[in-house]
């Protein structure tokens, strides 16, 4: 065997574990939210914005804000005040 036939076999020996590696990775490090709990954290955390949104929109009407500065706030958070 010569070196070049030896380099070709470690290139493909490379790619083989890379692979190998790759599939392992993918199987074992799978998301699944399903199992880890992340859908019912981020329906906590819209809870919380559109609560504080709803602050936002009260002091807003407290202070007495004009519609320009209160449509100002709405293009922050998306919704109407």
């Amino acid at each position: 065997m010569n070196g070049l036939d030896h380099a070709g076999w470690q290139v493909v020996g490379y790619v083989v574990s890379a692979i190998i590696g790759a599939a392992l990775h993918w199987v074992l490090r799978k998301d699944n939210c399903k199992t880890c709990g992340v859908p019912e954290k981020y329906e906590e955390l819209k809870l919380e914005i559109a609560r504080l949104c709803n602050v936002v929109e009260l002091l807003a009407e407290k202070v007495g804000l004009t519609v320009k500065e209160r449509k100002e706030i709405e293009s922050f958070h998306g919704g109407p005040i």
